[in-house]
C-alpha cells in the first residue's frame, strides 16, 4: 500500500472494489476514510445544452481534486474546464464491511452562481465530518452564463439547476457504493448553494425521492431569483458586453448564441468582470412556472432547517469596500447601496428606510453610524426578510413540513472589523466543514443531528450560539414562530403590512 503526506496527514491508496482513492486516517478508533476526489457524474456537456449522466465513472483512480468550472480567476490558481461536472465523496474506506448504509451529506456550495467548487474544503475537513457517521459529498455544477444564461427562446435556462439536479441522481443510483444510504440524504446549501437546494425542494420538476431533508443557510431561493430585487437579470448587461466585444456585430439572440457557442470560455466568463450582481434562477416554464413567491410550499416530504447569520451584509460592504481609499458612509451612499443591491428606487421607499433605520438617532451624521445602517439595511433586506418570509409561506401552506429556524451570532475568530457585528455571510460554514468545529462543536451538533435522524434540539430559547431554536413538528399546530427570530426585520415587515401599501415589485416578494 503506497503512503503519502498530501494535504498535511497520513494518506494511503486505497484498495477495494471502487476506484483507488485517498485514504484519510487511521483515527484515534483504528477507523479509516476515504476520500474520493473527482467522481465524474456526467461526461463534458455541450455548452448550453443539459448534461447526461456519466456511465463510466469508475474509470478514474479517484485520488485527485477535480479541475473546476469556469469562472473568473482572480489569483490565477485554479485547474478550470468546461469539463466539469466532478463531485467528491469522503466516507468509509470499505463501505462493504459497514453493517448498514450511513446517511448521506450532500453539500452545495455557494458562490452567487459566478464562484465555487467541491474542493472549497480541504479532504481532511470533510473527512472529519465522514466520521461522525456520514457519507459527504460535494459537487460542481456550471457557473455565470455557462451555467444560468438565459437568451430568449435559443437556450435552456437554468443549466446549473439540471446540473444540480443530475448530480442528485447520480447520488441516488451510485452512493450505495460508497456506503451511504440513498433513502436518508440530506442537502446542506450556503447562500447560492441554499437556493439551490431550496429550489430544488420546492420546484414540481424535482424528483423529491433523490433527498429527504434540506438545511438552508443564509438564503432561500427568492433571494437568488430574477425580479426579486428589480432590475434585470445579468443575461441584459452580459449580452451588451458580448455584442460589444466577442460577438460584435451580433444584434439578436440566435446570432448571439452562435457567436458564444464558438468563443472561447474565458471570454464568455470575462464579462463577469462587468457584473456586479449575481447570476439568477428565471422563471423556465420546468423548475419554475413562476416566480417562487407565486409557488405552493406544501410538503412535498423535506424536512427543513434554515437559518441566518446576524450581520450578513457585514462579508460584502468590508469586501466591496476594502479598495476604495477614503470612502465616507452617510445616507447618500445609504440610499445608492440600497438602489444597487436591493433594488429600491423610489423616494418614498428611500424615505421609509432611512426613518426606520435610523430609529431616532437623526443627530448622529458619523460615517461609522451610516456604515452599521447600511450593514443592517441590506442584511435585512436581502437575507433576513426573504427567510422571515419564507417562513411564514411555509406554515402557511396547506401541510407545512417540519421546520427549525436559527440565527447564528458567533464572532468569527478569524475576522477582524467593526465590534457591534457578530457573525458575517459564510461564517457558520468554519463551525460545520472547517476548522472551527472544535470551538463551537454545538452548531455542528445540531446540523448533523438534523441530518442524521431529522432530531431538532428541544424548543428553547437559547440553546448556546442559536437564537430562535422553536422546532415545529408536523403533529403541533403551525402558529407564528417566536418573534426573536431576525426581530428587526420581523418589525420591518409588520410595518409593510400595517401600511398596506405595495410600495415595490421587491416589497411585493418578499412580504
Amino acid at each position: 500500500m503506497l503512503t503519502s503526506a498530501l494535504f498535511g496527514t497520513l494518506i494511503a491508496i486505497a484498495s477495494s472494489s471502487l476506484p483507488k482513492g485517498l485514504v484519510i486516517g487511521p483515527d484515534a478508533s483504528g477507523r479509516s476514510f476515504s476520500a474520493r476526489l473527482g467522481v465524474r457524474y456526467a461526461p463534458q456537456p455541450v455548452r448550453f445544452q443539459k448534461a447526461t449522466m456519466a456511465t463510466n465513472w469508475r474509470e478514474s483512480t479517484m485520488d485527485q481534486r477535480p479541475q473546476e468550472c469556469e469562472q473568473m480567476d482572480f489569483y490565477k490558481k485554479h485547474n478550470m474546464s468546461e469539463d466539469c461536472l466532478f463531485m467528491n465523496i469522503y466516507g468509509p474506506t470499505d463501505p462493504e464491511a459497514l453493517p448498514e448504509k450511513l446517511p448521506v451529506l450532500v453539500y452545495i456550495h455557494g458562490g452567487a452562481y459566478k464562484f465555487g467548487t467541491s474542493n472549497e474544503f480541504k479532504p481532511k475537513d470533510m473527512t472529519n465530518l465522514a466520521m461522525a457517521g456520514f457519507v459527504v459529498v460535494a459537487f460542481q455544477y456550471r457557473l455565470s452564463a455557462l451555467g444560468f444564461l438565459a437568451l430568449n427562446g435559443t437556450s435552456t435556462p437554468n443549466l446549473g439547476l439540471h446540473d444540480s439536479h443530475l448530480a442528485l441522481e447520480f447520488i441516488h443510483k451510485n452512493i450505495g457504493f460508497f456506503g451511504g444510504n440513498a433513502q436518508n440524504v440530506t442537502l446542506i446549501g450556503q447562500s447560492a448553494g441554499a437556493c439551490t437546494a431550496h429550489a430544488l425542494a420546492i420546484s414540481p420538476a424535482t424528483n423529491h425521492a433523490l433527498f429527504k431533508r434540506v438545511v438552508l443557510m443564509s438564503a432561500v431561493v427568492d433571494v437568488c431569483f430574477e425580479g426579486t430585487f428589480g432590475g434585470p437579470s445579468n443575461t441584459v448587461p452580459a449580452m451588451d458586453t458580448w455584442k460589444s466585444g466577442v460577438c460584435a456585430p451580433a444584434t439578436t439572440d440566435a446570432e448571439l448564441k452562435e457567436c458564444l457557442m464558438k468563443a472561447p470560455a474565458s471570454e464568455i466568463i470575462g464579462a463577469d468582470m462587468y457584473l456586479y450582481k449575481n447570476w439568477q434562477l428565471v422563471v423556465d416554464g420546468y423548475f419554475f412556472p413562476r416566480h417562487p413567491a407565486q409557488m405552493e410550499r406544501s410538503s412535498r416530504g423535506h424536512d427543513i432547517l434554515i437559518g441566518v447569520t446576524t450581520d450578513e451584509w457585514a462579508f460584502f460592504e468590508n469586501l466591496f469596500t476594502a479598495t476604495i481609499a477614503g470612502l465616507t458612509w452617510d445616507e447618500a451612499y445609504f440610499k445608492r447601496q440600497l438602489g444597487i443591491w436591493a433594488g429600491l428606487s423610489e423616494a418614498k421607499d428611500m424615505d421609509l428606510m432611512v426613518d426606520f433605520y435610523l430609529d431616532g438617532k437623526k443627530d448622529d451624521n458619523s460615517s461609522m453610524h451610516w456604515y452599521e445602517r447600511t450593514v443592517q439595511a441590506l442584511t435585512d433586506l436581502i437575507f433576513h426578510l426573504p427567510t422571515v418570509t419564507e417562513v411564514s409561506r411555509i406554515l402557511a401552506a396547506d401541510k407545512p413540513p417540519a421546520i427549525q429556524i436559527y440565527t447564528f451570532d458567533v464572532r468569527n475568530p478569524i475576522k477582524s472589523g467593526n465590534d457591534n457585528f457578530h457573525s458575517q455571510h459564510g461564517d457558520e460554514l468554519h463551525y460545520l466543514f472547517g476548522n472551527q468545529t472544535q470551538v463551537l462543536p454545538q452548531f455542528r451538533d445540531v446540523v448533523l443531528g438534523f441530518a442524521k435522524e431529522g432530531k431538532f434540539p428541544a424548543e428553547t430559547t437559547h440553546r448556546h450560539h442559536l437564537r430562535g431554536s422553536l422546532v415545529i413538528k408536523g403533529e403541533l399546530p403551525y402558529t407564528a414562530y417566536q418573534p426573536h427570530f431576525c426581530p428587526r426585520a420581523e418589525k420591518l415587515k409588520k410595518i409593510l403590512l400595517r401600511r398596506q401599501r405595495i410600495p415595490t415589485s421587491v416589497f411585493d416578494n418578499l412580504i
